[in-house]
């Protein structure tokens, strides 16, 4: 019965994956480095051997950081691999620290389905935010835990500040949003 269910999950999210890639062809600047962003992260999802809750990704014109913990040095050349080879990728900077032994790696209290529902959130907020002609996607980094969505990162104002949040509020399988947007106006 999961195998069922995880390949049904597995095969709309590859249906999904897709269908949309030939509207990307067509994107450029924000909303195509939040596309690279939501594939990059989606594929350390379906990656058994990552654990893509404890990798951040971030995409500025094509180029790639990546930061967080993995368990050793091959789980850190994987990320990079799996980073490389994606199209659209100009260059990958690799900030992935191996995490001591001892060190809180896993997240033992959190189930399969929340893990999921935490990635797609992340990945469908990431979309909707480079769609919004109103914010600057990029400057905007998006964590969600057990259904808690934190924005850290900058707006030029309180109602790009606003708008996130309210975006981010709306969104299926949001209990709660932490913004700790800061506004600098003049940037």
């Amino acid at each position: 019965m999961k195998f069922k269910t995880k390949g049904l999950v597995l095969g709309m999210m590859a249906a999904t994956a897709f269908s949309s890639v030939a509207l990307a062809e067509d994107w450029e600047g924000e909303a195509k480095d939040a596309w690279i962003d939501g594939k990059l992260e989606g594929s350390y999802l379906l990656n058994s051997e990552l654990d893509g809750f404890r990798i951040d990704t971030e995409v500025k014109a094509g180029k790639v950081t990546l930061s967080g913990a993995v368990p050793s040095e091959a789980h850190k050349e994987l990320a990079g691999e799996i980073a490389n080879n994606l199209d659209g990728v100009a260059s990958v900077t690799n900030n992935l620290v191996v995490a001591s032994e001892g060190d809180a790696y896993s997240d033992k209290d959190r189930d399969f389905s929340t893990r999921f529902y935490d990635m797609t959130t992340t990945v469908g907020l990431k979309s909707n935010f480079a769609l919004n002609s109103e914010l600057e996607a990029h400057e905007i980094n998006i964590d969600t835990a057990a259904g808690v969505v934190t924005l850290e990162g900058e707006v030029k104002t309180e109602a790009e500040k606003m708008l996130a949040e309210e975006i981010a509020t709306s969104y299926d399988h949001v209990s709660q949003v932490q913004n700790n947007l800061r506004v600098t106006a003049g940037r």
